[in-house]
This record gives C-alpha cells, structure tokens and sequence, in this order.
C-alpha cells in the first residue's frame, strides 16, 4: 500500500472518454471486494464501469498547463457503498488501471491505490468507428465501438429503456479504497456537472481479459464530451462493517 494517498489536488482535461458498464450478480462481488465495502445493487446485480480516456496536462493544482502530462488512461473500477460514522459514501473502487506513460505509472503507484500498470494503448476514431486496443501481457482488450448505429439496450437489460440505464450507471465523482483496516481514503472529483454531456453509443465488439473470469453482461456504453476535471486531494473516514 502506498504510504500516502493523493497528497496533492491534480487537475486535467478530459479530452476523448468512453464508458462501458458491464452488471454481474451481486454476490460474486464478495470474493473482489474488501470486506468493508459492498457493491452498489440493483435489481440484484452489481455493475463494472470501464472507462477508457485521454487525459491532457495532467499536472498538480498549482502547475502551469506546459509541464502537463498527456497520456491514455483506462480503469477497471466497481459502484461500491462505504460505510462511515456519516453516512454512506458511493464511489468507484479501482480493481486495475492501465496507462501509456511510465513516468505516470509508476508516480501514481506511489501515491494512489489506482493499481497502476504501464500499458500500450491504442485508439483509432473516425466517423464510422472507434477501435481501442489495450496492449496488456495480463489484462488485454480489443474494443470496437460504432458511431453510427444506434445504440440499443440489451434484450436482457436489467433497466427499462436506455435513459434509465444511463441515469442509474452515471458514477459517483470520487473514488473509494482502503488505506488501512477500519479506513478509507477518498478522492472527491470536481467538474462541471452541466458540462458534463455523454452520448451513447453501440458497442460492436468488446473483449476484456480481465473480464472473462466473472459471470459479467454488457449494459451500456458512452460517449462523454471533453471536460475538466479536478481529482482533490485524499481525505480519510473511519468505516464501519459493512453488513455482508
């Protein structure tokens, strides 16, 4: 575990983003999850939330924009509950993260719980489609994504329409990890919850590594428009026992 966790407020731009949600029964989370969190359910199912972006100048809150850090991101991460003496707290749990610059991965194994590896991404847009490529010796992906077909909700769609889905999957702005038994370290996000604009989108192909070993289906997938972000710094809350 990293002896500090998010010490600094980090800012970025957001400039190309895709989200893809994939639910798996509720009690298959049990053997992923620290047995202080639990997963968020809903119609008996947990959710994934996979998301693949480019963020630009990546830098500490105080740093001009030119010593940014310009990289590609992807985060296998879950809806989880935490349970505090204030209440419960709804966040993204991260299970793995992959990124194309050393320099970033191996900073922010120092200071996050992001679960950071160095990976080779590649992504190719155009009209037509989007193809992502995640070049992992562990964890590779091939994800093909349409831009012209509409998006349609799966036949076996836990939701009732894909407005309802995607208001239901739109995550909770902060991350949640365990920093030590009995505490949590939180990162909060700021961005612009009026900018912040998706479109959903029809996933032609997609194949996780990661993914294959769990009891998982496709949800749905979008399309955020470039925004800001902020990742603040950490902050600590004791947890009480979830209740399993």
């Amino acid at each position: 575990m990293p002896l500090l966790h998010n010490p600094i407020t980090m800012q970025g731009h957001i400039d190309q983003c895709w989200l893809l949600t994939y639910r798996m029964p509720i009690d298959q989370f049990r053997a992923i999850l620290p047995a202080e969190l639990t997963a968020t359910e809903y119609q008996g199912y947990g959710f994934w939330n996979i998301v693949i972006c480019h963020v630009a100048h990546m830098r500490p809150w105080f740093a001009p924009q030119a010593v940014g850090i310009n990289y590609w991101h992807a985060a296998y991460r879950i809806y989880v509950n935490l349970k505090t003496p204030f209440g419960i707290q709804q966040g993204l749990y991260f299970v793995r993260s992959d990124c194309d610059n050393r320099l970033l991965a191996w900073a922010g194994n120092g200071v996050t719980n992001f679960n950071f590896h160095y990976t080779p991404i590649v992504v190719n847009s155009s009209v037509k489609q989007t193809s992502i490529s995640i070049k992992s010796t562990t964890a590779n992906a091939q994800i093909v994504i349409d831009n012209q077909q509409p998006a349609q909700l799966a036949s076996d769609s836990v939701f009732e329409s894909l407005e309802q889905a995607a208001k239901q999957l739109k995550y909770p702005a902060r991350g949640i990890a365990l920093s030590k038994p009995g505490e949590a370290n939180i990162v909060s996000i700021e961005r612009d919850e009026a900018a912040w604009q998706h479109s959903l989108r029809h996933m032609q192909q997609a194949e996780f590594q990661l993914l294959k070993q769990y009891p998982v289906q496709p949800e749905i997938c979008y399309e955020i428009q470039p925004i800001a972000y902020r990742w603040l710094r950490g902050y600590r809350r004791k947890v009480l026992m979830a209740e399993q």
